[in-house]
């Protein structure tokens, strides 16, 4: 069954649409991914279908949008425009580099960022050459769906691949350690001696219980793998099948000559590497989880008060700089503005860090998110929704998440040629053994080693997932990180100056020294007197 060139899905006999492109006989499961090939192909962007991996074959989403949609969302002057908006269909890494190098061909587009934590993106650009229709238009020429807002379908994704992964980490974990009990037996054999039988018995059982390990467990890398050789590409799905795969194969050929097999050495690697997958989905969900929980800090609807005088509930979305807003008592205010009727206790600490409420009086200014405790309030609203200082903490987080660290950039290079020089040196080790010894079975054994010992796992996601946590963990506790180059420079810090006590405080004050100026005895006179007529410290 043919596969279609673009997104990968099988393709009927009856359904199957051939384009010859550069003299290329080229197959397409529907029209949208033929124009999407054509596009790419005539911007230069055909390395795209190179660099992809952990792809999850599905045609594109054809869904219209509706530009008024995204009216809310639009900050910055005509001009000097920047929109910040979900885009759903991103399946991996590489769709993100897409997405950033096709809209950057157009020269009204000053600046992109895309969080691949939540599928969150923003951009700049100067609407007078470009509309925001053909933005949008853009974006879903080339198989994704711009939406307004927070959109949820990246973390059900994220979800469905952590299910996923949990099942066949857990089936691989179950085969794996069922294979190590008859390994620790094969190699303990190996050192005093093992009966024949016994042995060859327990080489089949070691066989039988890394199969399904690597062709279970290891499909996802195993259709990566297939996906990146038809692509001429090289990425780290293919260095971890090969070492499995090697292993594994190399103790087939040794089973069938009876000499020494290492089933559980292929069985691990997937095993192993699964759990690091697994964790780095999980991880993913986690910040994002950690970026909503900001988000829901924003109240979806506000009081409005009418020219009659009548409260009317609305989505804050539409709510206009310039109309009151009432606060009751219990209530988070909605949007930053200033206080023109009634006083209140407002607790402040998500923005401020302090644990004392602050007193709001007449002409007080208040913020969205923030905690009315105990007064009805009537707000003036100088800030929309799209620019509350919430609003703006929310940007910050997310542009942290998106700017690289300097150290994430070396990363990403040394992974592009990590896969061919391992495998080069694999070959190259066993040309060496095999010149010197003129067997093949250590010659092999030593290029499979050399595939084996590289772990790809640290390379390739260490450092994303460390700037990603660390700045989403900070965000939590109340500290803002601009971005992952400040984050590393944080290391290199050697003073640190705080303005005031309460960012260094948890608001629970208890005493840890008593300094007198007069004696013991007045000290303890003065203390009975003023307690006496203290009635509330009692």
């Amino acid at each position: 069954m043919a596969r279609c060139s673009h997104c990968l899905s099988d393709i009927r006999k009856d359904g199957e649409i051939v384009e010859e492109i550069d003299g290329k006989r080229l197959s397409f499961c529907c029209q949208s991914c033929a124009s999407i090939y054509r596009i790419l192909h005539n911007a230069g962007l055909e390395e795209f279908y190179r660099r992809r991996t952990g792809w999850s074959p599905g045609p594109p989403e054809e869904t219209k949008t509706d530009p008024s949609l995204f009216y809310d969302y639009l900050k910055g002057e005509r001009g000097h425009r920047v929109l910040e908006l979900t885009i759903s269909g991103i399946r991996c890494a590489s769709c993100i580099w897409l997405i950033e190098h096709y809209l950057k061909k157009e020269q009204a587009i000053e600046d992109i960022r895309i969080n691949y934590a939540t599928h969150r993106a923003r951009i700049r650009w100067d609407d007078q050459k470009l509309s925001l229709d053909r933005l949008l238009n853009l974006i879903s020429s080339i198989g994704y769906t711009p939406r307004p807002g927070i959109y949820s379908e990246y973390q059900e994704a994220l979800e469905r691949e952590k299910k996923d992964l949990l099942i066949r980490f857990g089936t691989s974990c179950f085969f794996s350690m069922q294979l190590m009990l008859y390994s620790v037996a094969l190699y303990a054999g190996y050192f005093q001696g093992i009966e024949p039988v016994y042995k060859r018995t327990f080489q089949f059982i070691a066989w039988a219980l890394a199969t399904p390990v690597l062709f279970y467990g290891g499909a996802p890398f195993i259709r990566n793998t297939l996906s990146s050789i038809k692509h001429r590409s090289l990425n780290m799905d293919v260095l971890i099948l090969l070492g499995s795969g090697s292993a594994y194969l190399y103790s087939v050929l040794m089973l069938l000559k009876g000499r020494e097999v290492y089933f559980d050495t292929a069985s691990m690697i997937i095993t192993l590497i699964l759990l690091g997958r697994f964790l780095e989905v999980s991880a993913r969900r986690k910040a994002g989880q950690a970026l909503q929980r900001l988000i829901e800090l924003q109240p979806t609807d506000a009081r409005l008060i009418t020219p009659e005088g009548k409260p009317l509930f609305l989505p804050v979305s539409s709510i206009k700089r310039g109309q009151r807003i009432e606060v009751q008592p219990g209530e988070k205010i909605p949007l930053d503005g200033i206080v023109v009727e009634g006083e209140a206790e407002v607790d402040e600490s998500m923005l401020t860090g302090e644990s004392r409420p602050s007193r709001k009086t007449l002409n007080s200014e208040v913020f969205a998110g923030t905690l009315n405790i105990n007064g009805r309030l009537v707000i003036e609203v100088s800030r929309l929704l799209k620019d509350t200082v919430l609003s703006q903490i929310i940007t910050a987080v997310e542009e942290a998440q998106s700017r690289k660290a300097p150290v994430q950039s070396l990363a990403d290079r040394v992974v592009g040629w990590f896969v061919p020089l391992v495998f080069s040196i694999s070959v190259l080790t066993f040309l060496f053994w095999f010149i010197k010894t003129s067997s093949i079975e250590p010659s092999l054994m030593n290029a499979v080693s050399v595939m084996v010992i590289a772990c790809p796992c640290a390379l390739g996601l260490a450092t994303p997932l460390a700037v990603l946590i660390g700045s989403l963990r900070a965000s939590t506790k109340g500290i803002l990180i601009k971005g992952g180059d400040i984050l590393e420079q944080a290391a290199k810090t050697e003073v640190v100056f705080i303005d005031k006590t309460g960012t260094l405080t948890e608001g629970k004050p208890s005493v840890t020294d008593i300094k007198a100026f007069i004696n013991r005895d007045d000290l303890i006179y003065l203390s009975c007197v003023a307690e006496a007529s203290a009635t509330q410290l009692r």
